[in-house]
């Protein structure tokens, strides 16, 4: 599974990249997208036939329904196509979250997954970059973009991404696209300067619940559920406030894989989340890389190497 905002396309157009190195050492790779991501403005429906625009469709839903139904759902769908009982299951970023979210919330899906390798996992996210306090101390700064809308990017179609436009043409726009990763990378560490490329399908659209969950766990410094206020969560959970997601269930064999330079998952938040987990295998930081560094850095090969030979 994926970060927040990209889809596989984003990953695998990525040379040396992780699902081509597997596929490679004899793995069947599936590669799982969240609900309504995607480059299409609609959707079909699988029963009727019906085609709806994506801004018709619900888009209420959190990090719950994306771990409890969507996740479960497809390990359920690989292991009835391929026969298996078990298989590994990777996420690498939010994806990784979701994956924590499945195997907490369903614990009976433990005892069909090998291993859990986990990249760069963002859960509680105490020690974050300081470029995201602005979010913790002034929050309308959040809010207010997106009041009104339940999906964001806000665009008529969701697939003409705005960096799709400003990438892809002039040098001096993909000047600033690099920038920009750079940016998000955290630090200034070597970024493959062909992995641009993957701006040109970002952003991808995600609910204004997801984004308003994750904010969530940067303002609180909690790995919980949904906070609805304390209304909704007396509806919700029959209490104040949201129940944290109990990590001393995911008892599959867990590996975890994360950067020096990580400005989502710093390494203190790794450190804490290892504590929580029951079944850590082996922990491995990658010093040169930071969060963006598993997607995009000129030093990728050696990296997906090892983490194939985890799975081996």
């Amino acid at each position: 599974m994926k970060a927040i905002m990209l889809i596989y396309v984003n990953i695998i157009i990525v040379k040396l990249n992780k699902g081509f190195i597997l596929s490679d050492a004899g793995f069947d790779v599936w590669l799982l997208n969240f609900r309504l991501a995607g480059i299409s403005k609609y959707i079909k429906n699988p029963k009727t036939g019906v085609i709806t625009p994506l801004r018709n469709i619900s888009w209420d839903f959190s990090f719950d329904e994306l771990g409890i139904y969507d996740t479960t759902a497809g390990i359920d769908f690989v292991l009835n196509k391929t026969g298996y009982s078990t298989l590994h299951m990777g996420g690498y970023s939010f994806g990784a979250t979701i994956c924590l979210v499945a195997l907490a919330e369903r614990p009976e899906y433990n005892n069909k997954i090998d291993k859990l390798l986990l990249i760069v996992p963002t859960a509680r996210m105490k020690y974050y970059d300081r470029r995201l306090i602005l979010l913790k101390i002034f929050p309308y700064l959040f809010h207010r973009p997106l009041r009104g809308r339940n999906y964001v990017p806000k665009m008529k179609n969701p697939d003409n991404q705005w960096f799709g436009n400003q990438c892809k043409n002039k040098m001096y726009m993909k000047l600033f696209c690099y920038y920009v990763m750079t940016q998000l990378q955290g630090n200034l560490l070597p970024i493959d300067y062909a992995t641009i490329d993957i701006l040109k399908t970002y952003p991808q659209p995600t609910s204004v619940k997801v984004m308003t969950h994750y904010y969530q766990l940067i303002h609180e410094n909690y790995f919980r559920k949904y906070d609805y206020g304390k209304i909704g969560n007396i509806k919700h959970y029959n209490s104040t406030t949201p129940p944290n997601y109990d990590l001393s269930k995911i008892t599959a064999n867990t590996y975890i894989f994360h950067s020096k330079y990580d400005i989502m998952a710093p390494p203190k938040d790794i450190q804490w989340l290892v504590n929580k987990l029951p079944n850590v295998k082996n922990i491995t930081m990658i010093k040169s890389f930071s969060h963006m560094g598993f997607a995009n850095s000129p030093y990728l090969k050696p990296v997906n190497i090892l983490i194939a030979k985890h799975l081996l």
